[in-house]
């Protein structure tokens, strides 16, 4: 699965193709879907059969999970979770809303699904210069993975914030080989700062770039970090993987 290994194990995830046969809609989320196109039909559906197949490994029978005004899901009353497609796949992720976890956000995109001519729209100058320092034949990668950092903060917050903002709002610092992301806010979006840092893992595969995070419950632990937390968390892992031969 796309989202293996980016979150934590108390987090139920579920992955689809498009191209599969999806289960049937509830009334209640075709509602949500009048007057869409045949394409929107076919992703939210995608959606929720994720979303629902995520939701049985967490013991919760079939139920409607229709889109609220503002287009985001209607989850079941204890639970929380994010779904993401790319034109082939979608993956869902969910957990108990009772654990540790307050908020989830996975994006997946086509490892080539932003043109370069959208940077100026998508990136800051801080990272407009740091791209053009990239490879240029991995550019397109690296500005996709550059904005599925910020959509995937983006959903994560969002439910804690009920904020939308824009692109400009978030300066994202990749490190693509070590499978982390971090994104700094540029401006208040209560509760969080400016200057606050969200991050999570991401990682390539199946020609896809793929990002996920997850918020702690409030008072479990703080839910903004420094870029040199990021870095020692990751340093940390890697260590707590390597074998270390018996004497």
């Amino acid at each position: 699965m796309l989202l293996h290994g980016l979150l934590p194990g108390s987090v139920a995830i579920a992955q689809v193709e498009l191209s599969a046969p999806m289960q049937p809609l509830f009334a209640a989320e075709r509602a949500s879907l009048k007057g869409a196109y045949a394409r929107r039909w076919r992703e939210f559906a995608a959606g929720r059969t994720c979303a629902r197949r995520a939701l049985a490994r967490l013991g919760q029978p079939p139920v409607a999970i229709p889109a609220s005004d503002d287009r985001t899901p209607l989850w079941p009353n204890g639970y929380i979770g994010c779904i993401s497609h790319s034109p082939e796949k979608c993956v869902a992720a969910v957990a108990a809303r009772s654990g540790a976890v307050a908020a989830i956000g996975v994006d997946i995109e086509r490892s080539d699904a932003v043109s370069p001519d959208l940077a100026q729209e998508i990136l800051d100058r801080e990272e407009q210069l740091w791209l053009s320092l990239q490879p240029q034949a991995r550019r397109t990668t690296v500005l996709t993975a550059l904005f599925s950092a910020k959509e995937c903060i983006f959903k994560c917050q969002f439910p804690i914030s009920h904020r939308m903002f824009g692109f400009e709002a978030l300066t994202v610092t990749l490190a693509l080989e070590d499978g982390w992301f971090a994104g700094r806010f540029n401006e208040n979006v209560a509760p969080f700062r400016a200057g606050d840092y969200l991050g999570g893992k991401i990682a390539l595969a199946e020609g896809h770039v793929v990002t996920a995070m997850t918020l702690p419950a409030i008072g479990s632990t703080s839910m903004v970090r420094t870029m040199g937390d990021f870095a020692r968390e990751q340093c940390q892992q890697r260590h707590d993987t390597i074998a270390v031969p018996s004497p």
